[in-house]
């Protein structure tokens, strides 16, 4: 019976300390292929799910996002009065950290039109010391 109620402590040790690892969210600063426009700085929280992008020109998004081994993928839609709606969906690769910016347009008139940019994110730290 003791070796039983060891055995049972130890792995409840176990499965408390895996439950407590904490991922850092990951910060990256991504550009598109040939564009001079803006840039987007980029956080990805895989605990939370969630990715949250901040163009250099000043429009942001925090998204539900899919982390799987190889990709993350988020997406946003907005509508303009009803009348077209647009989709947009960003995936980064883990490995190389290539970034495709996919857009669709579904205008009021059934016109679709779809475009998918390439570029490329860099990981960016953390500054050390921070004020909040």
């Amino acid at each position: 019976m003791k070796h039983i109620r060891t055995c049972v402590t130890s792995i409840g040790s176990i499965l408390a300390l895996s439950g407590t690892v904490l991922a850092a969210p990951v910060y990256l600063s991504c550009t598109i292929d040939g564009e001079d426009g803006p840039g987007y700085k980029v956080t990805l929280n895989e605990e939370a799910g969630k990715a949250s992008e901040l163009s250099d020109d000043g429009y942001s998004i925090t998204a539900d996002a899919a982390f799987s081994p190889n990709e993350v993928t988020y997406q946003t839609s907005t509508s303009d009065r009803g009348f077209a709606a647009f989709y947009y969906s960003s995936v980064i690769d883990r490995t190389t950290l290539s970034y495709t910016r996919k857009s669709l347009m579904l205008s009021g008139d059934g016109t679709r039109k779809e475009s998918a940019r390439p570029g490329r994110c860099e990981i960016e730290k953390a500054p050390v010391e921070r004020a909040f």
